[in-house]
């Protein structure tokens, strides 16, 4: 069956369960000063270093800790930066993590030392994660500029897209692929930029009808994302053009990621959707009993994880989509998780880190972030 095209679908008011949404939304739009003190809270997602693990806390301080869950450094020490709320992954390239910040600066730290190597002022808020790739460090604004900046030293930005004008506020992480980058927009746009000179490649961007924070995933020359919409897309990576949809009944907020079978996408409706990236209806579907925010993750060579709302991870077996294992963290999931072989580890909304052993069923360690 022929895709419908998302220009005549009809759209029903919104129930009470997608109040999660906006209360996500206001999460960011309407944090404020309070007493003259900055105090949006963020959830950052974590990323590997080699064994090592490096996350944000919610104060907006950046953690490096070893595999057993010591502490490395964190960054900044003292007052020497005001830092605000972490949003995303933190970018790992050639020794250094990048992160953007809700402050609206973008930070280079030594990953060896915890060390400030630079700064950039992007001029806005950053919630989306940097991306890294041939000597540049792309990231995107909350004023809606996707900026470029030399990846060694910083500085002003080598190109802005767009050059003039602005497109609306990007909160997706963009994702550079052959050369260029995927990213997504509040104003229900999804872009296609050259990594070198920050101009267009596709003709049009795609327009869905809903907000799109989602981060790309480019799979067999495509580019899967989700929209507020309630719809996940294909596109043709080259053009922009749609090759299929699945529809979900909540907004699809955070990734996908796929084992070269499946597509899997979270949904704020609670179900992980396992999809062939072809037909218009979901092959396999898990219900997490919880809004899902974090992208899935696969874990070691048998396992894919997911975590809600409910407070819980769910590891579903990959050939069966059964639930294997069911871990109680006791606060909400809505940063990205990693894994490292068997061994996964989670960020909840109460700003504590858990490291937990898929193969073995049991929890190792876990550790406040916040001192």
């Amino acid at each position: 069956m022929e895709a419908r095209s998302p220009r005549k679908r009809v759209r029903s008011l919104p129930s009470v369960r997608f109040l999660l949404p906006l209360l996500l939304l206001l999460t960011v739009v309407l944090s404020a000063c309070v007493g003259g003190r900055f105090e949006a809270k963020g959830w950052s997602g974590i990323a590997l270093s080699g064994d090592d693990l490096v996350i944000g806390a919610t104060d907006g301080s950046l953690l490096s800790l070893r595999e057993n869950g010591v502490r490395r450094w964190k960054f900044p020490q003292g007052e020497s930066e005001e830092v605000a709320a972490i949003y995303a992954k933190p970018a790992i390239s050639d020794g250094k993590a990048y992160v953007g910040e809700y402050n609206g600066f973008l930070y280079a730290i030594d990953l060896e030392s915890g060390n400030l190597l630079w700064k950039a002022d992007a001029g806005e808020a950053v919630v989306g994660g940097a991306v890294v790739a041939n000597g540049k460090v792309v990231v995107g604004t909350s004023e809606g500029k996707l900026l470029a900046y030399n990846a060694n030293q910083g500085g002003t930005p080598l190109w802005e897209f767009p050059a003039d004008g602005e497109v609306g506020k990007i909160w997706s992480s963009p994702v550079i692929h052959d050369g260029v980058i995927y990213f997504g927009a509040l104003d229900h746009k999804m872009y296609a930029v050259s990594l070198e000179t920050g101009l267009a490649v596709w003709n049009q961007p795609f327009e869905a009808e809903g907000a799109i924070t989602t981060t790309p995933l480019i799979a067999d020359g495509k580019v899967f994302i989700g929209s507020f919409d309630k719809f996940f897309y294909a596109l043709d990576a080259s053009t922009g053009q749609m090759v299929s949809q699945l529809e979900g009944a909540g907004w699809f907020w955070g990734g996908a990621i796929t084992d070269g079978k499946f597509i899997y996408a979270g949904n704020l409706d609670g179900y992980l959707y396992a999809w062939d990236g072809r037909s218009i209806e979901a092959q396999r579907r898990f219900f997490a009993e919880g809004a899902i925010v974090a992208p899935p993750i696969l874990v070691g060579d048998d396992w894919i994880a997911v975590a809600s709302d409910n407070e819980r991870v769910h590891v579903l077996d990959r050939e069966t989509f059964a639930e294997v294992w069911t871990f109680v963290v006791g606060s909400r999931i809505r940063a990205g998780m990693a894994s490292n072989g068997d061994l996964l580890y989670v960020s909840s909304i109460k700003n504590v880190l858990t490291a937990l052993d898929v193969g073995e069923r049991r929890q190792l360690w876990s550790e406040p972030l916040r001192d």
